[in-house]
């Protein structure tokens, strides 16, 4: 056994997150949409893989600091009678000695790439350092904003739907001073402004109007905003066939576009029987967030010391 509590005193255990508890050190960490992760901080092995050389080369690394959870869980909207267990948030910023980035700056080279399945259950890769590239031929590169925070942060300049460009002021997409919009694996879904949000519902509910003759529901069950029947959906669907498709949505970046399809804009809950926008508005004052659902089929790559956010279509 390999496992060590830390000590109170160790250079890691430091706030914002880690704090003294006893002899040793503990965490906790309430995160976005109610999801959190509680327990105490130690020292193991890690052993890592390095797959961009001929043959995979294991390699183990003694004294990387874990937390060691002992509640975890993420709430999903509409899913509040049935709390998901997590193992843990695993720290990818820069703003703390804890972060996996800066542990093993030698190996990660503070940079790295993932890919986010569209399917539950399915498996794809967290890449570090010189294993975290792109390939293809359509690779978009944005700058990543400098600002002291544990976040990662990009520009956004409007929104396009179904070839349209809605009428977004780009100070619509920033908050606390100059920063933009957050890249976030851990939220859900995008949140936005109530401004842009509103433009974004609007439009897309008079393209279902005025193309389907569909009308969103009053109430939903997801606690999503604008949901239509799935009744309707698979109505429309049988009378329109191939006809029937979700509006593109672009996310209009600083050198960059972000394009959504219908899988990356709705979810159909069979359960819940609803057709679900998957954006809502965020809290007056708060940071507009491009969320894991739009990032779905895509990798992205995050590089600190070169300030690029990179991605590129890919199924994961």
């Amino acid at each position: 056994m390999t496992f060590q509590f830390m000590p109170f005193d160790h250079p890691i255990c430091v706030p914002i997150w880690l704090h003294p508890s006893g002899n040793f050190c503990s965490y906790e960490i309430e995160y976005a949409d109610n999801q959190v992760t509680i327990g105490t901080f130690g020292l193991d092995t890690l052993t890592t893989v390095t797959t961009s050389s001929a043959a995979d080369q294991p390699t183990q690394i003694q004294g990387v600091a874990f937390g060691c959870g002992a509640i975890n869980r993420i709430d999903l909207p509409g899913d509040a009678g049935h709390p998901n267990e997590i193992s843990g948030i695993l720290g990818l910023g820069i703003d703390h000695p804890s972060s996996f980035l800066l542990q093993l700056s030698s190996i990660t080279l503070k940079r790295f790439s993932y890919c986010i399945p569209y399917r539950v259950g399915a498996v794809s890769s967290l890449r570090f350092g010189e294993d975290a590239q792109l390939t293809g031929s359509d690779i978009q590169i944005t700058p990543l904003l400098e600002f002291s925070s544990d976040l990662y942060y990009i520009n956004m300049t409007g929104i396009s739907l179904n070839g349209s460009r809605l009428p977004t002021d780009p100070r619509m997409f920033k908050a606390w001073g100059n920063s933009g919009v957050v890249v976030d694996t851990g939220t859900e879904y995008s949140l936005f402004a109530s401004k842009v949000y509103t433009l974004i519902h609007q439009a897309m509910k008079s393209y279902f109007t005025e193309n389907y003759s569909m009308k969103p529901l009053n109430k939903t069950r997801s606690g999503l905003e604008l949901c239509y029947s799935m009744v309707d959906v698979r109505r429309t669907k049988k009378r329109r066939g191939l006809k029937f498709v979700a509006p593109e949505v672009i996310f209009h970046l600083d050198r960059a576009d972000l394009k959504l399809n219908e899988a990356t804009t709705f979810r159909a809950d069979e359960d819940l029987q609803e057709f679900c926008m998957m954006m809502a508005a965020i809290s007056s004052g708060e940071p507009n967030i491009l969320g894991a659902f739009q990032q779905y089929n895509n990798r992205f790559l995050i590089d600190v010391p070169e300030s690029k956010f990179s991605f590129t279509a890919e199924m994961c």
